[in-house]
């Protein structure tokens, strides 16, 4: 009797933990939420909030939500840290495709960079890709198929450590599979539906029914799982093959020069039918898609060689505009990654020519105050030229431009100028000493041909600010990753330039100019080998400096907006100075003043926020000298 009785407690535990097995950690139908509030129906309180234009629509039964590829829309779960699975996982949705995508559209995503994983439609690949870092294997994908535009698609992602794979499932069938090692690892602080975590991408289309499980569903479960709505569904159709690659867009003067290419060449000679759309955007970020685009051409091409393509847009281009180009064979099919190029705003972004004309005219204005002094040149022999002001033995030193895509000539020239027209006697004590861009040749190119992506090196490919005699070290050996710091330190055109600028300046402070786009502000990043060093008057000192430069930036709002943080990256302008010449050395970046985060990411600068920026860094500069004469920071 005893024996039976503990055989039925064992059958109904059995029972229970199976059946506990199979119910999802989280669930979200998007049926009974009102508000912002998306609720979990497990009950386990994985409850999400709506952030950005998301909409309730009609979904598979009840309703879905509607995502519209902007960056800043989708739902952020309370987590707690329980949706961070580790060895085995399984992740399922429903998908409805509305567009062309973005770029990386997150279905779910509890990752951040090569962090915890991430399931997208990839509109690069035109794909169905999942993404997983592991303790072992470190940051890899799998890939499924294409995503259809339009219709109903049941999507389920699997991780199992036991078993060392990743599957893929579209609409009840294995689509993709990779050998994984280990256990799912770094998980960030915040989940998300509707979006990846990288800053330009999002979702374009619907989502509805998303189920997570702490387990590795069988291909019989995903099946059923999929059966569940597919039987009052369409039957799917199939994906339409790609045709075209390597989409190209650049600047032909007032015109736009699009190139593409056939995946699979023909002969020489042949010709294509074709349709070609674009469509616009202010924002660097924000990708239309296509199916708002217009049509700028329809009918066939030649290609010389049997495989790449060119036409000449000339609609006309607007500054400060981002264009998106498409090539489809029947006007239907966008089964490729589209062509994006920039049409930047001559006020927000100066060219050589620009920067060249607006130091000579400062020389003019303040003649025997001013001297323009070649200090080098760049890889492509281009002439950098600094603006020398004030008592040569002392100087605060400003330098623009060190990453390509980042800010300086905007903000420095005018500040200068301006403390030359108001206070000129300021510079009796500390003089100035500015190098406006460094990278001159990239800047030329991107501003040339429209290059819309962000750049950071030099014409060799290096990294500059990781290029100087300073803790430098051979860490990143492969050139074509962005901080690639070359093969020596020291060795590159430019960074010589700016060695021969602080040794002709003596300086008393350095400010290198960064930050995305073309503006920098209060967030200072000294270099952290002061700390370890143990040199807490250098940081003390560092710390004032930054002080009465955003005091002069803002006044009595100072401390809300500046950041003082360290940097432990080598081979910095930071670094060198410290080491070369133990003055106050700072990266600018963006600080906490919100207004400029609301348009630095986007390329979308207007010439009075510019303006503002320009006051806020002659105020500062003015400050910083102020204080040098009054023998507020010493001598």
């Amino acid at each position: 009797m005893k024996i039976r009785f503990l055989g039925l407690i064992a059958a109904i535990y059995s029972t229970c933990s199976i059946a506990a097995l199979a119910e999802p950690v989280a669930w979200w139908s998007f049926d009974q939420d009102e508000g912002s509030q998306v609720r979990d129906l497990t009950g386990n309180g994985h409850d999400g909030t709506i952030h950005g234009p998301v909409e309730r629509v009609p979904g598979l039964s009840g309703r879905a939500l509607s995502f519209p590829g902007d960056p800043g829309a989708h739902v952020s779960v309370r987590h707690g840290g329980s949706l961070d699975f580790d060895t085995a996982m399984t992740l399922e949705a429903w998908v409805k495709r509305t567009d062309t995508g973005t770029r990386w559209d997150g279905i779910i995503s509890n990752g951040a960079g090569n962090r915890g994983y991430q399931l997208f439609h990839s509109e690069i690949f035109q794909t169905l890709m999942l993404y997983i870092n592991t303790d072992e294997q470190g940051y890899a994908s799998v890939g499924g198929e294409h995503i259809p535009i339009g219709e109903w698609m049941h999507v389920a992602a699997v991780f199992d450590s036991e078993a060392e794979v990743a599957r893929l499932y579209q609409n009840g069938r294995l689509t993709g599979e990779r050998a994984f090692r280990g256990r799912i690892a770094n998980h960030p602080e915040e989940f998300q539906l509707g979006a990846s975590r990288y800053p330009f991408d999002g979702y374009r289309g619907l989502l509805d029914e998303v189920k997570l499980y702490g387990r590795a569903l069988s291909a019989e479960e995903i099946a059923d799982s999929y059966a569940e709505f597919a039987g009052a569904l369409p039957e799917p159709s199939p994906a339409p093959e790609p045709v075209f690659g390597d989409l190209v867009a650049e600047l032909d003067g007032e015109d736009v020069r699009f190139r593409f290419s056939l995946l699979e060449p023909d002969e020489p000679g042949a010709e294509r039918q074709v349709s070609i759309y674009r469509n616009s955007h202010p924002r660097n970020d924000r990708n239309p898609g296509a199916g708002s685009a217009d049509r700028v051409f329809r009918g066939t091409i030649e290609s010389t060689d049997g495989e790449t393509f060119e036409y000449l847009d000339e609609s006309g281009v607007e500054h400060g505009t981002t264009y998106y180009y498409w090539v489809t064979p029947d006007g239907r099919n966008f089964r490729v990654f589209p062509a994006k190029m920039r049409v930047r705003h001559p006020e927000i972004w100066w060219n050589t020519e620009r920067i060249d004309a607006e130091l000579e005219a400062v020389a003019e204005r303040f003649p025997g105050k001013v001297e323009l002094r070649q200090v080098g040149e760049t890889v492509e022999g281009r002439p950098l030229r600094a603006l020398f002001a004030g008592n040569p033995e002392r100087r605060v030193v400003l330098i623009g431009a060190v990453h390509v895509s980042e800010s300086g000539p905007e903000l420095i020239v005018p500040a200068v100028e301006r403390v030359l027209e108001e206070n000129p006697g300021l510079l009796e004590h500390t003089g100035i000493a500015a190098l406006p861009c460094v990278t001159l040749d990239e800047r030329e190119r991107k501003l040339r041909t429209g290059y819309a992506m962000y750049l950071r090196k030099n014409a060799n490919g290096v990294d500059l600010n990781r290029s100087f005699d300073a803790w430098w070290r051979h860490a990143v050996t492969d050139p074509e990753v962005q901080t690639y710091q070359g093969e020596e330190p020291g060795a590159e055109p430019e960074t010589q330039a700016v060695m021969a600028l602080l040794e002709q300046s003596n300086p008393a402070a350095v400010f290198s100019f960064h930050s995305v786009a073309s503006i920098a502000n209060a967030f200072y990043l000294y270099t952290g080998f002061a700390d370890q060093e143990g040199d807490e008057e250098y940081v003390e000192h560092s710390r004032e400096v930054a002080r009465i430069y955003t005091e002069g930036m803002y006044g009595d709002k100072w401390e809300e907006y500046m950041i003082f943080r360290p940097s432990q990256n080598f081979g910095t302008v930071g670094a060198y100075v410290y080491k070369e010449y133990g003055v106050p050395s700072f990266d600018l970046e963006l600080d906490n003043y919100e207004v400029p985060h609301r348009y630095v990411r986007g390329d979308a600068v207007s010439p009075e926020l510019m303006e503002e920026f320009r006051h806020r860094h002659h105020q500062g500069l003015e400050a910083l000298l102020r204080a040098f004469a009054e023998g507020e920071l010493g001598e």
